[in-house]
């Protein structure tokens, strides 16, 4: 076999791997741990839901803000709703310039903090020094609270074992945001809950995340990637993280492909960026699996389907891969035909076309000269 030959079917086989082996893997993983547990019920009556703690744990929800203003009632009206006995809430709000301030003037309960634009992973810190509860719980201006969250997360952290909590957030698409947005997020939230069953955790939904205070990792002034950072950092010193489905917020989804586009840029940036530091901590060899496979390769998509065509153009004086190469571009054909007929079939394809230019523009951008740990929300 050539060169060429053994390039095109690695990186054929890499990009079937990320996008749907190693998601069945996982999930055939899950359901045997499913069984396992199902055996335990039936022959040992063991419980195998977590249940209420007899006292219940006081909270801090920290949200950080930049330039919210006018965007945060919902959020502040599902926060009166919220039923806990013990909780406080913090918003941080990180260099704004807008009326942000004064639109959470008036509301009872809340403390609000403010600090010169310094990032999210900053005002998450500055939240963690002045918060009194034991349990942190990391939100984004705008995500809408459930009122039986905070029970929900807080039950499992009676277990000793458990660093962390990741809940369920569930995207609201707004007139004009990509479709297939959707379709993504419901698929990657199905993802991290077949891992967290197997411990494997490897990252998390910022919008809505619970971690024990004494634990809280200490993270670097750049980081982009919290949700990245703190389930790994928190899995490395020993404890599990753990997903709650029943755990519920709501965020909106981008705006705009625009929007989504920058916010996937954001985070390969900010992935290519901490990967060196998670790469060195005490993980497990079942973790590092995990985060190739969910992570790194993802990043590579890009890179993967560049050598995929190159390789496949070198190779297309052999017969075999001239018929294949005819059954692609009838395919690719057949993709921009439905493009032009379906409005829904356009946005697929500039979707798709738009995040792996962003995933390219963030590797890029990762030696950039600016190392602050600066975000923006997508709008």
């Amino acid at each position: 076999m050539k060169i060429p030959e053994i390039v095109f079917w690695i990186s054929l086989a890499g990009l079937i791997y990320t996008w749907l082996g190693y998601p069945v893997l996982v999930w055939i993983w899950a359901s045997f741990e499913q069984v396992k547990r199902d055996r335990a019920y039936m022959l040992e009556r063991a419980d195998r839901r977590c249940t209420a703690p007899s006292t219940w744990p006081p909270i801090t929800v920290c949200i950080a803000a930049h330039n919210e203003a006018g965007r945060l009632q919902a959020q502040l009206e599902s926060l009166r709703q919220v039923d806990y006995p013990d909780w406080e809430v913090i918003y941080v709000l990180d260099g704004c310039t807008d009326q942000t301030a004064a639109d959470l003037t008036g509301h009872p309960g809340l403390e609000i903090m403010l600090q010169s634009r310094q990032g999210k992973a900053a005002a998450q810190a500055t939240a963690r020094a002045r918060a009194r509860g034991e349990i942190l719980v990391l939100t984004d201006a705008g995500t809408r609270l459930a009122p039986e969250v905070l029970r929900h997360l807080a039950r499992h952290f009676s277990q000793a074992c458990v660093g962390a909590v990741c809940g369920a957030v569930q995207f609201m698409s707004p007139p004009g945001a990509p479709l297939l947005e959707r379709i993504y997020w419901q698929w990657e939230s199905a993802l991290r809950w077949l891992e967290a069953r197997v411990g494997i955790s490897v990252t998390a939904s910022g919008a809505l995340l619970a971690v024990r205070r004494s634990i809280f990792p200490v993270l670097p002034v750049h980081t982009l990637v919290e949700d990245l950072e703190i389930p790994l950092r928190i899995g490395a010193a020993g404890y599990r993280v753990v997903y709650d489905p029943e755990a519920i917020a709501w965020d909106e989804a981008a705006s705009s492909l625009a929007s989504e586009s920058s916010r996937r840029q954001r985070l390969s940036q900010g992935g290519w960026r901490a990967l060196a530091g998670l790469w060195g901590l005490p993980l497990s060899g079942r973790t590092r699996w995990a985060l190739v496979s969910h992570k790194i390769l993802r990043w590579l998509t890009p890179g993967l389907g560049l050598i995929l065509l190159t390789s496949h153009l070198a190779l297309l004086t052999q017969h075999a891969f001239r018929g294949l190469a005819e059954a692609e571009i009838a395919g690719l054909a057949g993709a921009l035909i439905c493009a032009a007929c379906f409005p829904a079939g356009r946005g697929g394809l500039a979707y798709i076309w738009a995040m792996n230019c962003a995933l390219v523009r963030g590797a890029w951008r990762t030696q950039a000269s600016d190392r602050r740990g600066i975000w923006e929300q997508a709008r």
